[in-house]
């Protein structure tokens, strides 16, 4: 379309190039693509398989024929409350060795901090150099905490590899953090009340 000479005043045809390169890295960036990414690779499956149970959900991923949409519905309905579960365990085990006490609190909030911190700089300079400093640590907020709103998600297969070990580890600590959150809230407003 540029090589005929009347869409060469165009300023769309003008600009094409820098619009090709603005917009390959935005697919590259969220781990999509415009092509096939032979994206059901083991490693992309495994990815899946934990999105899903977790229900994070980052949108980049997902099936396409009827029998991957029903395993998908079957297996939700049984990894999700498992998962859950588990979580809760973690959660539970932990406050139950000890007292919830300020120390305790702390502790998990640093442990979080930590691996919020630690998968950012992970991602933004190792895995995913694409992706600033900022966009790394709202990637693995939004992970830790099963946003997943599917605006950054791993590219590549020792990224989606990394990030099934983050959330494995992470998430662990995250309901802890959280559980011990709202236990610190609950105690507050049953003192005003």
């Amino acid at each position: 379309m540029r090589q005929r000479p009347m869409f060469k005043k165009m300023n769309l045809c003008k600009n094409q190039d820098k619009f090709d390169v603005v917009l390959k890295n935005f697919f590259q960036r969220t781990g999509n693509e415009m092509t096939d990414q032979r994206k059901w690779t083991p490693s992309g499956a495994l990815f899946f398989i934990l999105t899903l149970s977790t229900s994070l959900g980052y949108g980049n991923l997902h099936p396409i024929t009827t029998e991957g949409k029903m395993f998908t519905i079957v297996f939700s309905l049984v990894s999700i409350p498992l998962m859950g579960y588990c979580l809760a365990l973690v959660a539970g085990g932990i406050l139950s060795l000890r007292k919830p006490t300020e120390s305790l609190f702390l502790a998990c909030a640093t442990v979080f901090t930590g691996f919020l911190a630690g998968g950012a700089l992970l991602f933004s300079f190792y895995f995913e150099p694409t992706w600033s400093l900022v966009e790394s640590l709202y990637f693995s907020a939004c992970t830790l905490m099963t946003v997943g709103f599917g605006d950054y998600a791993p590219t590549n297969a020792v990224s989606k590899i990394f990030t099934v070990f983050y959330v494995l580890a992470g998430l662990g600590v995250a309901s802890t953090f959280i559980a011990l959150l709202t236990r610190k809230v609950d105690q507050k407003i049953r003192e005003n009340i």
